[in-house]
């Protein structure tokens, strides 16, 4: 399996009134979660979670299922058990049942 790696960027941003930051672990930091007036957690039933990685990963980046759904219990549902799920209690506002459905729209 290749490891993904991401570069260090710099960026330079303007000043804005509203800052959108997105992530399934932007609450587990405690740095990134002071700064942040309104927290929202999206919390998405588990099937539809596993649904969607199945979806994008066999059909839109042709790899194969067996591999997905071994990442999956190995890796992904551990690490969103331990990391991110744990983050929600941080949340102002918990958004329950999102995307509570499949489409095949669904765009990764």
């Amino acid at each position: 399996m290749l490891d993904e790696k991401r570069e260090a960027i710099k960026k330079t941003l303007k000043t804005a009134d509203v800052i959108i930051l997105e992530g399934t672990l932007i609450f587990t930091n405690p740095g990134i979660r002071n700064l942040i007036d309104l927290k929202i957690f999206l919390d998405t039933d588990e099937d539809i979670r596993l649904s969607r990685k199945v979806y994008s990963d066999v059909c839109l980046r042709n790899k194969n299922l067996n591999d997905v759904l071994d990442k999956y219990l190995k890796h992904i549902k551990k690490g969103f058990d331990k990391y991110t799920l744990p983050s929600k209690k941080y949340a102002d506002i918990i958004i329950p049942d999102f995307g509570g459905g499949y489409s095949s729209d669904f765009v990764d």
